[in-house]
Order: C-alpha cells, then structure tokens, then sequence
C-alpha cells in the first residue's frame, strides 16, 4: 500500500477537496442562477437583464470547463505530485469558492464583473499551470 509522505500528504487531498467545493458551488450557482439574479437584475431593464444573464452564465460556464480539464489533469496523475501547482491551485480554489459562495449569500451587484475576476485569477492562473505541467509531459513520453 502506498502511503503519501511528507508534503504531499496535506497537498494532494487538500487539492482535491478545494477543487470539489470549487467544482461545487459552480454547479450550484449555475442550477440556481433564476434565484441567484432575480433580486440583483429587477433594477435594470430587460436588456441588461439579459446581458448581465449571460455574462453570468458564460463566466460560470468557462470556470466550470476549466476546472474539469484541471480534475482530469490531477486524477489522471499529470499533476498530482507537483508540490508548486498543489500548493497554487489550492490557494486560488479556496479563494474561488469562498468568494462565489459569499457573492450567493449576499447576493452582490450584477453590474460588477466579479465572475470574470474570479474566472481570470482563481481559475486562469491554476488552468496556465495545468497546461504547462501537460506540456511537460507530453514532451517527456514524446521524447523517449
């Protein structure tokens, strides 16, 4: 039985269940979204309305996506036992679930970007480390 010593005891598990709850709340607020903007879009016209809808939708839609091909890269074991990327996408996915998860308790303005923000720092940063690590790996079995 293999036994995870050191820092990759606390890391690996720790990823994989910030990149749940972040996985999660996305699905939620995605299920949820009628409820989830019906008090924040009754103030703007039904134009706005709908472009704040869908920029809503497609910003959780894209931070969904990118935390699938990040769950597949760590359980497929790409990079899993990377103590950096552990360590970065950790931290951006707990800072990404605990912000969606306050913006749908308090029901925060839909004028500000904030699903882009996240979308950009919280899911974009870890997506760029999972690609390069991919890359990487790619290159190693291309070459032998």
């Amino acid at each position: 039985m293999m036994v995870l010593k050191g820092v990759f005891a606390v890391l690996v598990p720790t990823r994989f269940l910030t990149l749940c709850a972040h996985f999660f709340i996305l699905v939620c607020l995605l299920w949820d979204k009628e409820e989830n903007l019906r008090l924040c879009l009754l103030k703007y016209n039904s134009e706005y309305a709908n472009y704040f809808n869908n920029e809503y939708v497609i910003s959780l839609a894209l931070s969904l996506g990118s935390v699938a091909v990040e769950f597949s890269g760590f359980l497929s074991g790409i990079s899993m036992f990377s103590e950096l990327h552990c360590l970065l996408s950790s931290a951006c996915h707990t800072v990404a679930a605990f912000t969606w998860s306050i913006s749908y308790v308090e029901q925060w303005d839909c004028s500000i970007p904030y699903g882009w923000y996240i979308l950009c720092v919280c899911v974009g940063i870890p997506l760029l480390s999972e690609l390069i690590l991919f890359m990487g790996f790619i290159r190693r079995v291309s070459s032998h």
